[in-house]
């Protein structure tokens, strides 16, 4: 359970109000920040050439940010917009689709995200450091709970985003 160092009326609190709730009992990480950590890392080792030399180096804090719709959109390219909006002039279910996602996106308009630091081996097995920049979109003010696997973006790309692109 829950150990506090000196016993204070907050501490006690918060010990009670987490033991009552239903929810603790699957909530297996110790802050947010590990919860967007291992969504990231299981997205990240998917792109490694050599995902068992993966090592984590360094994590920073979890920033909050307002989202904007065409970064949850998916447009981080330039001609991105451009594109997907002549594809859903031509084809009614893309648009469709697309108002979906925008009706989404009013419900989660927060952008939370860390950077991870990391070393893992290259095809070549010579060692690399690189920067991974972790995000995800939630509701303003929520926690990470509901962070599904589909849903977290490593380097602005979710995985099946990032899979498309190596066809």
């Amino acid at each position: 359970m829950i150990s506090c160092d000196s016993i204070t009326r907050a501490c006690a609190f918060a010990t009670l109000a987490l033991a009552a709730s239903p929810a603790a009992a699957f909530w297996p990480f110790t802050s947010e920040a590990d919860a967007l950590v291992e969504a990231c890392e299981e997205v990240l080792m998917g792109r490694l050439k050599a995902p068992s030399t993966y090592e984590q180096v360094k994590v920073s804090p979890v920033y909050r940010e307002p989202g904007t719709e065409d970064e949850f959109l998916g447009y981080t390219m330039p001609g991105d917009k451009e594109e997907d909006l002549a594809e859903q002039a031509s084809d009614p279910k893309v648009k469709e689709m697309r108002d979906r996602q925008k009706e989404l996106f009013a419900l989660v308009p927060e952008k939370v995200y860390l950077f991870l630091t990391y070393e893992a081996a290259n095809s070549f097995g010579a060692p690399l450091r690189g920067v991974a920049e972790c995000s995800a979109y939630t509701a303003k003010g929520e926690d990470f709970r509901d962070l599904r696997f589909p849903d977290v973006r490593v380097n602005g790309q979710t995985h099946m985003g990032w899979l498309l692109d190596q066809m």
